[in-house]
């Protein structure tokens, strides 16, 4: 399809919301019939599906309309409008209608649109006997089974993925046939979860054999807090002066305070907690409660809301229950085995302090111990103390992520700045007789997590202060999550960000570098016989 590009591409993208969601770099053109395209440079290819969006709806395209400038256009009714179809609910009946017709469920299709259906209402499919695998176009890979390097220990590959029917991405999480028998929770405890702030179940598979399996999410098109964090540390490292060093809004970070500590209250309680009409704190009836057992910035990822253009800040979203388990009490038939035996597992940096060994574990550690005989050195293998992962080591993670984003860099690591999503660690304290994990396992690798001892060209206010504080307080005397949400309502209202960005605030909104913009629509299918099936 020939295309040619047009002039003012910053004024174009201003003009509708749909072209300012272009990833950088990418061109708006136009072919013979009026028809807008994208194309990722000038020598590219042009594409009619939006690189970041996706496929509008049928019969919805978008055109060039005269004096009217870049609009939606039906191709059925000549109708033109600034209001994108992706958000209608007349067409999203439409299209969901049409998808059960041909047999696809819900879960396939979902998007996050309605205000006025609780997200615990939401319907989806359960979990398949049989392998779904061939739904699917893998687009990207983001963790490489073939790879020496993989991040996941269990997992057999994670990849960004399109439904060839729906064209909707989700982030599809395969499992090592070795593995399943115990990794096969993961996929029906995400099915059961339905927290705004908890990655969404979209689908998932177990084959009755335990040879193959994978677990479907959504996709979160703006990275991860990690990736924010190191955003802005990079930035500050760059900067020529103080003054320039940017910082990130505290409207934004009480926003994922309270959204984040809410969906702990939820893995707690099995509901959410953190609206101001609710007055009783007690659990869902009959709701086991869930541990995390990894909380850390790269498993919250960001995601955009569904209305382009929108001021209000993304979501911030939990996920990888790669670790997690039902927090059973002890003695119960169902007790998670590493909770009994109170084995370590999760992101040393983001251990809470009842969870390290004072001032660090003995030596030797580790490769002088034979791993047939743990009781050489227990604190090779074991939390100190007689202490595992509970609900309140959850919330101290966060605690300890909300100080980084305050926080965020850059930090001394052996005398040269570095940027890390973990600058509560004291990288430039670690005795030199001692490893970076013994190091990192002990209390003297933390800070004190007391963000008004900070220099900071706009100090935060002493209520986020205070609430740090008390999510990382020593064990006795820090709330669980439910109790937490209770004193951030109280907090929140008294720091004056309760809302989100009002007018004439828009120095508060998330610079554009902050976050990350994907263009997985427009690549191509990756051959799936590069991933042989587990």
């Amino acid at each position: 399809m020939p295309a040619t590009l047009l002039p003012d591409q910053e004024g174009l993208k201003k003009s509708l919301h749909e072209l300012n969601a272009l990833p950088d770099g990418w061109l708006i053109g136009i072919d013979k019939n009026k028809r807008m395209t994208f194309q990722k440079g000038p020598t590219d290819s042009p594409l009619y599906i939006h690189p970041t969006l996706g496929d509008l709806p049928k019969p919805w395209i978008l055109r060039f309309c005269g004096s009217k400038a870049p609009r939606y256009f039906n191709l059925e009714t000549s109708e033109t409008t600034t209001k994108n179809p992706r958000h209608d609910k007349r067409i999203l009946r439409k299209a969901d209608e049409s998808r059960k017709a041909q047999g696809l469920g819900e879960s396939s299709c979902f998007v996050r649109v309605s205000k006025t259906i609780p997200l615990s209402e939401y319907k989806r499919e359960d979990v398949k006997s049989y392998d779904i695998r061939h739904n699917y176009h893998i687009v990207k890979i983001l963790d490489d089974p073939n790879s020496k390097n993989k991040v996941g220990a269990f997992n057999g590959g994670v990849f960004v993925v399109k439904h060839k029917i729906t064209k909707l991405l989700s982030v599809e999480k395969r499992f090592k046939e070795k593995d399943i028998h115990f990794t096969k929770d993961e996929v029906h405890m995400l099915h059961r979860l339905r927290h705004a702030s908890i990655s969404f179940f979209t689908a998932g598979f177990v084959t009755p054999d335990l040879k193959r399996a994978s677990v479907y999410v959504e996709f979160c098109d703006r990275g991860s807090l990690e990736n924010l964090i190191k955003a802005f540390g990079t930035k500050r490292l760059h900067a020529s002066s103080d003054a320039e060093k940017p910082e990130v809004p505290e409207r934004f970070i009480w926003h994922a305070f309270a959204g984040l500590c809410d969906g702990l209250a939820y893995l707690m309680g099995g509901r959410t907690y953190l609206s101001s009409d609710v007055t009783d704190y007690d659990s869902a009836p009959g709701w086991v409660p869930i541990l995390h057992r990894d909380m850390k910035p790269d498993n919250v990822l960001i995601r955009s809301r569904g209305t382009v253009g929108t001021k209000r800040y993304f979501y911030c979203v939990l996920s990888d229950f790669g670790l997690a388990c039902e927090d059973r009490p002890p003695g119960h038939p169902r007790e998670d085995r590493g909770q009994k035996y109170r084995g370590k597992c999760g992101t040393k940096p983001y251990w809470a302090s009842e969870l390290l060994y004072d001032p660090y574990p003995k030596i030797p550690y580790p490769d002088l111990l034979s791993p047939e005989k743990p009781e050489l050195n227990p604190e090779y293998y074991y939390f100190p103390n007689q202490q595992k992962h509970t609900a309140k080591s959850d919330l101290w993670a966060l605690g300890a992520m909300m100080y980084n984003l305050v926080d965020c860099g850059p930090l001394s690591r052996n005398g040269v700045l570095e940027v890390h999503a973990s600058t509560h660690i004291l990288y430039d304290e670690k005795p030199p007789n001692i490893s970076w994990d013994t190091y990192q396992e002990g209390t003297i690798s933390h800070k004190t997590l007391d963000i008004s001892k900070l220099k900071l060209n706009k100090p935060y206010t002493s209520f986020l202060s205070d609430a740090i504080k008390l999510a990382t307080r020593e064990l006795h005397k820090r709330p669980d999550p439910i109790s937490m949400v209770m004193a951030l309502k109280g907090l929140m209202n008294n720091s004056g960000f309760i809302n989100h960005i009002p007018k004439g605030h828009e120095h508060e909104q998330l610079p554009s570098w902050a976050t990350r913009v994907h263009d997985y629509h427009s690549l191509p299918p990756i051959d799936p016989k590069l991933f042989p099936e587990n």
